[in-house]
């Protein structure tokens, strides 16, 4: 019994050397490792690279950054629409005639878009160009309605003369405020 706590004990002591010499190491080298950061900022600072102003720009928060990203962002999901309006259009068997080179043109015109926007970098895209993405978007989005009317008119051909012979019918054909309700409930 005596000699299995003498070796337990001597386990015991073994473990806590190691311990104690790893923790030992570590300080040294954490402490090693301190010292060379700041003796590196030390000379950042004394040759002009890092100054406190520069450190809070470079923590600060770059608004036009995000903004870019969110308008890059915006441009791609709108041109992608309307390359899906089109194919929609195109696969219902609507004469799109000119939309499918449009399409192509746009998807050519936003990519190289979003790649110059891509270029400029953490510091944003110049209102220019922010102006120019808002404008392809916009356009973007007449394709897309465009090719949703086909869509439409191959569905129900007589669509559109159908909306105007009801909106020209006038009052007399104005709902009920119940059927109103219910069909509010079902765009939900």
């Amino acid at each position: 019994m005596e000699n299995m706590l003498l070796d337990a004990l001597g386990v015991f002591l073994g473990v806590a050397a190691a311990t104690l010499v790893a923790l030992g190491l570590g300080f040294l080298w954490a402490r090693r490792r301190f010292r060379t950061l700041r003796a590196r900022m030390i000379m950042r600072v004394a040759n002009g690279e890092l100054s406190f102003g520069n450190v809070l720009a470079a923590i600060r928060v770059n608004r036009r950054g995000i903004t870019t990203g969110m308008v890059r962002r915006r441009l791609r999901v709108d041109v992608d629409g309307a390359l899906a309006a089109v194919s929609a259009a195109e696969r219902s068997g609507a004469i799109i005639g000119d939309l499918g080179a449009m399409a192509a043109d746009l998807d050519v015109a936003a990519s190289s878009l979003d790649a110059a926007m891509a270029s400029m970098g953490p510091s944003g895209a110049t209102p220019v160009i922010l102006a120019r993405a808002g404008e392809l978007g916009i356009s973007a989005h007449q394709l897309r309605r465009k090719a949703e009317h086909l869509v439409t008119h191959a569905a129900v051909p007589g669509h559109a003369e159908l909306v105007d012979a009801i909106g020209a019918a006038g009052p007399s054909v104005e709902a009920s405020r119940s059927t109103r309700g219910k069909w509010n409930l079902l765009v939900r």
